[in-house]
Parts: structure tokens; C-alpha cells; sequence
């Protein structure tokens, strides 16, 4: 480059610089600076737009995979699956404490086979592996402790796992008996509180009104089972008059 060629060149960066209006003002450093600055955020935008079309694609993908239950239009026990059929009546029972809602629920049982295999195998995971004692309360008649105790009827009977809880469910009874009665694991058609979860994702789940009284804690700590109507005989462990 000839010295009029460099003179002119000095020239032309004075003139314009790094902002000025000048031909030559991008061979200047702070001009590559700031085209580099540019470029660089450019990039950025181009990524930020990228990664949010990416997001607003996921987002859609997502609400078409929730496919919506179809059951949710119907009415009655056809709302339900027969899981769900079953702990419908099971929130009913711990609502209002009437045993013909336990009925529905083994009757759900006997209709459906694999709801009985769930059904027994998950009350098993909460209750003892080996031979346990259940107990109940009932009216006193002339029985003495140490005396052996019948329920009435044939259809299955509810007992308790601790003497507390089936005074706190039979505090009606003025004269009573407690009965205690020895069974394997095999014996109990279900246990509630084994069902606590499983009660707590209906309700989460939309598809019942949420109970007046939280049923939930009610089934955990109810620890009542449902044994068949055979299972009718205990020993007097103690009488209040």
C-alpha cells in the first residue's frame, strides 16, 4: 500500500469511526466488536425462538396424548371401572356407615375375579404374614369371659385388628361383650385401611364429589376387615355391664 493510499485510510477511520458513515469504518476493531456483538445476539434471538417453538410444540403434543375418559359421560356404575366401582362403594360405607354398601363391594368382588385377586392380594400387603387375632363387639347376653361367642347371621361380619378400634366403632352398645378370634391371612375378603390410597386418587381424580368427612383418614385409621360369615366364633376377653 503506497503512503497516499495510507493517508487516505487514516483519514477515512477519523471521518467515520466506529459509528460514523464511512466505507471503510467496518475494517476499524470496535466496529468488529460491535458486528460481532450483533451477530451474537442475533443467534441468541434465533435460539430463544427456536427452543419456544419447540416448547409450544411439546405443549400441544401433550394436550392431544390426554385423551379423555370416556366413562367421565356416563352415568351411575357405568361411570367406573370396577376397581373404581368397588372404592365408590368403600367411600359410601366410611360415609355413612351402612353395611349394605359393603355388600355392593363384595358383590363387585364376585362379579369380577381379578378384582378379587387385587382386592385380597392388596389387603394382604398390610396385614400380619402369619396367624393374627381380630376382635369385635356385641350385645351382652349371659356369656362369661373365657367363654366362646357367636355372631348372628350368615353374611360376612366385620372385625377390628385392636380392641380400641372396635370399641370406638360399637360405642352403642351399653352392655357389651369383646370376642377375640384367631385367623390366617387367607381368611379376610378385604381390609380398608389397605385402600386409603387408592380412595385418595378417586377423589383426586374428578370423578366423585369430595366426601363431607375425610374418608381417608377415617380408613386408616378405622383398621376394620371384612371376613366371610363363617368366621363367626371368638372367645369372651371382656364383658362391660
Amino acid at each position: 500500500m503506497g503512503m497516499r493510499d495510507k493517508i487516505n485510510k487514516i483519514l477515512n477511520e477519523a471521518i467515520g469511526g466506529a459509528t460514523g458513515f464511512s466505507r471503510t469504518g467496518e475494517d476499524t476493531p470496535l466496529q468488529h466488536k460491535n458486528d460481532d456483538a450483533r451477530r451474537k445476539r442475533k443467534e441468541r434471538q434465533g435460539k430463544q425462538r427456536l427452543n419456544k417453538i419447540k416448547s409450544l410444540k411439546d405443549k400441544s403434543k401433550a394436550k392431544d396424548d390426554d385423551i379423555i375418559d370416556p366413562r367421565l359421560n356416563m352415568h351411575g356404575e357405568l361411570r367406573y371401572t370396577p376397581k373404581e366401582a368397588f372404592l365408590v362403594h368403600l367411600v359410601q360405607y366410611l360415609h355413612e356407615g351402612k353395611s349394605k354398601h359393603v355388600m355392593n363391594a363384595l358383590r363387585l368382588m364376585e362379579e369380577y375375579p381379578n378384582l378379587a385377586k387385587y382386592v385380597r392380594e392388596t389387603s394382604s400387603t398390610s396385614l400380619p404374614r402369619q396367624a393374627f387375632s381380630v376382635y369385635a363387639l356385641r350385645e351382652h347376653f349371659n356369656e362369661e369371659v373365657g367363654s366362646p361367642a357367636y355372631r348372628s347371621g350368615d353374611n360376612p361380619h366385620n372385625w377390628f385388628l385392636t380392641v380400641p378400634c372396635a370399641k370406638e366403632n360399637c360405642n352403642h352398645l351399653d352392655r357389651h361383650i369383646i370376642m377375640e378370634a384367631k385367623i390366617t391371612p387367607d381368611k379376610v375378603l378385604f381390609y380398608l385401611p389397605a385402600f386409603s390410597k387408592d380412595i385418595e386418587n378417586l377423589i383426586f381424580s374428578g370423578k366423585i364429589e369430595e366426601p363431607e368427612i375425610n374418608v381417608v383418614r377415617k380408613a386408616k385409621n378405622l383398621q376394620e376387615l371384612i371376613l366371610p360369615g363363617n368366621i363367626d366364633t371368638g372367645m369372651v376377653i371382656e364383658i362391660k355391664t
